[in-house]
């Protein structure tokens, strides 16, 4: 009996190809270690939850023209920027919601993933809620609380001192187009994140 493969024919080489990482075997050449990220574990309603204390590589830029943050911001301050004249360094798009709903996952959303990272940079970050005008203000003021409370909460959980970020529901107050339409009511139920 022939031995295993003794019947085939060898393939030429094919000139000009090399394979990655070149001609070496990965035995003389192995890849360089890669870096384990920090962890920790936090309970979440009961259950455990394993965060990363480093954030993950993301497709997100930071811009360097910023001025550095502002180590005599207060969250009331950042708060009432509307009223005493502190303006916001950076203002990312929204995020937008279904009507009557607070759920959606926010946390995989580019806006999110940014403002995460300015956070880590030591800027304040200002979470605004809007909805549209379906329902009464009183429950729509609601709405836009748990909305930003639980965006607050995610970051957080994720390593952002909570002096850094601040929350501002608005119910159906500060609408960016009038509701008239389906269309427009999309474009009012919004979160926006603001960078101080």
């Amino acid at each position: 009996m022939p031995a295993y493969g003794a019947n085939q024919k060898r393939k030429k080489k094919n000139k000009g190809y090399t394979p990655p990482g070149g001609s070496r075997s990965l035995a003389t050449n192995p890849p360089p270690p890669q870096p384990v990220a920090s962890t920790k574990t936090i309970m979440e309603n009961g259950i455990p939850m394993i965060i990363s204390t480093e954030p993950s590589p993301s497709p997100v830029k930071i811009r360097k023209d910023l001025p550095p943050p502002d180590a005599t911001l207060t969250p009331d301050k950042v708060k009432n920027y509307r009223t005493n004249g502190t303006k916001p360094k950076l203002v990312l798009a929204p995020v937008h919601f279904d009507s009557g709903k607070a759920d959606v996952d926010v946390g995989a959303s580019l806006q999110f993933q940014e403002a995460l990272e300015y956070g880590l940079l030591g800027y304040h970050i200002l979470i605004e809620g809007h909805t549209d005008d379906v329902g009464t203000a009183e429950s729509n003021l609601r709405l836009s609380m748990k909305r930003i409370n639980e965006i607050r909460t995610m970051l957080i959980h994720v390593g952002i001192d909570d002096n850094h970020v601040s929350i501002m529901p608005y119910g159906e107050s500060m609408p960016l187009v009038p509701n008239t339409s389906e269309v427009n009511r999309h474009k009012n139920r919004r979160v926006q994140f603001l960078i101080f």
